[in-house]
């Protein structure tokens, strides 16, 4: 109950002080971060599991090791590359709750970051993101794959998707 009244009270602030506006801030760089990891985990993965499979081998030949390893290198990857924009995205989020807002746009914000910190202050806290990375998306997109391996064989499916 709570975990509840904190989240109202939070919303009916936002909307008080910044109306519908402020429900929405972050969305745009919050997109972007997404499109930019999926579309790059998913390749990464699709890349490992190929590698993995080789000119000669079939989808399902492949161990449940491999994809364990294909998803959560990738998931690491992913998290690697797209990480500045997780942290721009949070201060995007947080700006202005305590005064004035600082940044006008995400653009303006990671400029300022960069300026400030560099690309260390850019990818701080990484370490732990990578720490929860592959275990998280090495048991995510391999258990998918293995459940519609077990479902294509159920209908009598010879090779999944390959």
């Amino acid at each position: 109950k709570q975990w509840y009244q904190r989240r109202v009270a939070i919303t009916a602030g936002i909307l008080k002080t910044e109306g519908i506006n402020g429900m929405r801030r972050g969305l745009g760089i919050t997109v972007s971060r997404e499109l930019v990891s999926s579309g790059f985990y998913f390749a990464t993965y699709e890349w490992m599991i190929q590698w993995f499979r080789g000119p000669n081998k079939r989808i399902d030949e492949l161990t449940s090791m491999h994809m364990v390893l294909a998803g959560g290198i990738s998931g690491m990857l992913s998290w690697g590359i797209n990480y500045p924009i997780d942290v721009v995205k949070s201060r995007i989020q947080i700006d202005g709750m305590n005064g004035p807002r600082e940044y006008t746009s995400s653009y303006a914000c990671f400029k300022c970051m960069k300026a400030k910190t560099g690309w260390a202050g850019l990818y701080r806290g990484v370490s732990a993101t990578l720490m929860r990375a592959f275990p998280t998306n090495a048991a995510m997109l391999p258990a998918y794959s293995i459940s519609l391996q077990f479902l294509m064989k159920l209908k009598g499916e010879r090779e999944l998707l390959y």
